[in-house]
């Protein structure tokens, strides 16, 4: 990578169908400045050269990018995810997302989704269809499954649902004033899915219960 400092890496290698590889990471240079960009690295030799790119910066200095996710929702085009926060104190906004219509060579700016929602993980479904899992640590916690369609510009929730009520082992204290703080109370999170040849999806996320950590998986079936 094209800088000198500890890297956030939540989302592994994805192979495009053109058989470009991809690579993304967020960058952790200092306290407080923790998640300033998102770069990606491609290869198209098959990993034995690579280039950079930035999939998000906030060109205010405002605002952070974490445990960013990418998804190829038809060919050479990709949509990235990022839980987003202030930089300096960590406080939740509405999650990210913006689009490569060439194979993460470019990106448009980043968008809202509207959704408060910390990791944040796209499945296409076809067209401008997603199915979308995300965290939500306010109010009725839990990994929460939505329906969304999407533009470049826009992203529109059609449906949501708890696939993980958290809110019966574990409740968000109501004094927490910072992100950092935060970070050790966490006790659910990082879901993600594949689907499989039935056309049903496999999700995981992992959980704290009565003190133990483990890894839990749901079974979904989209009719839409």
């Amino acid at each position: 990578m094209p800088v000198d400092c500890p890297l956030e890496i939540s989302h592994g290698l994805l192979p495009l169908q053109s058989g470009r590889l991809l690579a993304p990471t967020a960058t952790l240079p200092a306290k407080e400045r923790l998640g300033e960009q998102v770069l990606v690295a491609i290869s198209d030799d098959d990993g034995q050269s690579w280039s950079h790119r930035v999939v998000f910066e906030d060109p205010d200095r405002r605002c952070g990018y974490f445990e960013q996710k990418l998804a190829e929702i038809a060919p050479g085009r990709v949509m990235a995810t990022a839980w987003t926060v202030t930089l300096g104190d960590y406080a939740d906004q509405h999650d990210s997302f913006t689009i490569s219509n060439d194979g993460g060579l470019t990106w448009g700016p980043a968008r809202s989704t509207g959704i408060k929602g910390q990791t944040m993980t796209p499945i296409p479904l076809g067209g401008d269809r997603l199915l979308v899992l995300y965290n939500r640590r306010y109010g009725d916690q839990g990994i929460v499954m939505c329906l969304v369609s999407f533009t470049d510009e826009s992203w529109t929730v059609e449906c949501e649902g708890l696939v993980y009520n958290a809110k019966s082992h574990h409740e968000r204290a109501a004094d927490l004033q910072s992100g950092i703080d935060e970070l050790n109370a966490f006790a659910f999170g990082f879901p993600t899915a594949i689907q499989l040849r039935d056309g049903s999806f496999l999700a995981t996320h992992w959980c704290v219960e009565n003190d133990v950590c483990g890894i839990r998986w749901t079974r979904l079936r989209i009719d839409w």
